[in-house]
């Protein structure tokens, strides 16, 4: 239903184009429209009138139900084609006293090709029907295996996006163990090697790993103090170096006096 004028209008086929039928004041009217669209609702636009019947010159209507549009033969000359059952045009041309007859057809003879009962139609539809289905069968058995191919595919590249996915968190819980391997490690030999390699300037270590990972090293101050300060800039790198090898992860680095605990160094930051 199309709503236009605030009544029902009928899509209707007279001849090849489109029109609209709007029963108004006693009238058949017919309409040449653009159909558009307004909100939720289909809209006529740019209407213009091109036939007029007055129903009172119908006084029989019949009604021939093909398979796919409904057909009305009015006594006055005019046919009109419609897509569906318009039981409420129906029940309206009762109103107007025109009378209804139902053109009585085997199921068959609603198909097209067949409607005629002429044999030459008939054969050609009979041997187009068949090929017309083979071929639509065959496009939907090609749909089916399109869609059983893309919805492997579409398994498979899930199945290695699952897979993918469960490598990289193998390779995190292996990464997380193994820098906690080496934490480990360090805490039970990390000091004292330290020490020998740094001897005389590196007195002690202290790892701390809440919130994250650093190293407090704290050294002999009187020997940091013979250091310029380029020297002091390197022994920090050195340092950060060593427990990077040691350790491969990120950490944060302080160094302290072992003598009174001031902050002698802290990332590119030399106090003194």
């Amino acid at each position: 239903m199309i709503e236009h004028f605030n009544q029902k209008v009928y899509p209707v086929y007279r001849g090849k184009a489109t029109e609209y039928l709007l029963v108004k004041n006693g009238n058949f009217n017919f309409y040449q429209a653009k159909k558009k669209k307004q909100g939720i609702i289909n809209v006529l636009d740019e209407v213009r009138l091109v036939a007029s019947y007055p129903i009172k010159e119908i006084g029989h209507a019949t009604i021939d139900y093909y398979a796919l549009s409904v057909r009305h033969f009015y006594d006055n000359g005019l046919s009109v084609s419609f897509l569906n059952k318009e039981k409420e045009l129906e029940d309206l041309l009762e109103k107007y006293g025109v009378t209804i007859s139902i053109k009585k057809r085997k199921w068959f003879n609603k198909i097209l090709g067949f409607r005629s009962k002429k044999i030459w139609k008939m054969a050609i539809a009979t041997i187009s029907y068949p090929i017309i289905f083979i071929l639509l069968f065959g496009s939907f058995l090609d749909f089916l295996e399109e869609e059983k191919k893309m919805r492997q595919e579409q398994a498979i590249a899930q199945e290695e996006r699952a897979m993918e996915k469960e490598a990289r968190k193998e390779a995190n819980e292996l990464k997380k163990q193994q820098e906690a391997d080496a934490v480990t490690a360090f805490k039970e030999d990390g000091n004292q090697k330290m020490m020998y390699e740094f001897d005389g300037i590196v007195l002690d270590v202290e790892m701390e790993e809440n919130p994250m990972l650093s190293f407090d090293v704290f050294v002999d101050e009187f020997t940091w103090a013979g250091y310029t300060k380029s020297e002091k800039r390197s022994l920090y790198a050195t340092l950060r170096a060593y427990f990077r090898n040691e350790l491969d992860q990120d950490f944060g680095v302080v160094i302290y006096s072992e003598q009174n605990q001031d902050i002698l160094a802290r990332g590119t930051k030399i106090y003194r």
